[in-house]
């Protein structure tokens, strides 16, 4: 049945409980009410209580009942990053208020791209620390998507990523870190020294290949494209840094990757960046908050981190 989305709105206002959020979610993410039960220190009963009670909050099936377990449906992907986002917001604010507890002056939620997990932001948010010691920072590593849903729901204070295509209204993207490509060797590799290397060059290579989606595969692909000989490509998945650059290390096996998530494994001594004729300026790295909305401790880390300060 639908309902219009006031009604929908104000059923979940004044009937929706944190039980309910978390079976649904705790559902969502194991595809079983035995897990969720399990984990939320329910019983199967009162987690089947708390489902069939949202569903006729919102007057929509969330989850598909089947032999093996629960499937979510189009209406539960719809409400899930909103139920995740108000868990993690709960989360949050106990993390916050420990801290005050604790003597800080203030808490923020930072999640970040990978590749701002690495030196050149570390730097930065270390410089911060150090200044800033009343302040309490809890950070998350996590892949665009993830970063994506915390963006939708506003369950962090600042995202370190590169510009995304759009922004929820208020929010704004302020670049801090430029960035391009660079190709990756181990030591001692026979190409190491030479001068303007051309992509005709390290076809002749064997390349180390992230899965698709990922900026390093996204410029191997454009650069070889056209190609007359593409290049040979070791059989490895994996979507892991530090697997690849180890891999690079110990193999004559050649990587592209953003330079400052090259960084750390170039300070290493181990592996050395190629003199490469082609150079892809990147999107910056950059942060990603709401300056009407934010807290002491998130504007004034927001304005470090856009300044040039500790970039010296």
């Amino acid at each position: 049945m639908e309902l219009p989305s006031q009604i929908v709105y104000r059923r979940l206002l004044t009937k929706l409980s944190f039980k309910h959020i978390q079976s649904v979610v705790l559902t969502a993410q194991f595809g079983s009410t035995h897990k969720a039960a399990e984990l939320s220190g329910l019983n199967q009963p009162s987690i089947a209580k708390f489902l069939n009670a949202v569903e006729e909050l919102v007057g929509e099936a969330l989850f598909e009942r089947h032999a093996r377990g629960m499937r979510i449906t189009p209406a539960g992907s719809a409400m899930l990053p909103l139920f995740s986002g108000m868990l993690r917001l709960l989360e949050n604010g106990s993390q916050a208020l420990h801290a005050v507890q604790s003597g800080s002056t203030g808490a923020l939620q930072v999640a970040a791209l990978p590749a701002a997990c690495r030196a050149g932001v570390m730097r930065g948010i270390a410089a911060f620390m150090l200044k800033h010691p009343q302040f309490k920072l809890h950070m998350e590593e996590a892949g665009l998507s993830q970063l994506r849903k915390f963006l939708e729901t506003g369950a962090c204070d600042v995202i370190l990523m590169r510009p995304p295509p759009s922004l929820p209204d208020g929010y704004r993207f302020d670049p801090i870190l430029q960035d391009h490509s660079v190709v990756l060797a181990r030591r001692g590799h026979r190409l190491e020294g030479r001068k303007g290397l051309t992509l005709e060059t390290l076809a002749r290579e064997h390349w180390l290949v992230p899965p698709p989606g990922i900026t390093s595969r996204m410029i191997f692909d454009s650069w070889f494209a056209t190609v007359p000989n593409y290049p040979a490509v070791v059989n490895i998945a994996t979507d892991s840094f530090s697997a690849l650059s180890a891999f690079v290390a110990e193999s004559d096996a050649l990587l592209v990757v953003p330079f400052n998530f090259a960084e750390p494994a170039l300070s290493s001594g181990r592996i050395v960046a190629l003199n490469v004729q082609r150079r892809e300026e990147l999107p910056p790295l950059g942060i990603v908050w709401h300056p009407e909305s934010a807290s002491v401790a998130t504007a004034t880390f927001s304005r470090w981190m856009k300044s040039d300060v500790w970039k010296h």
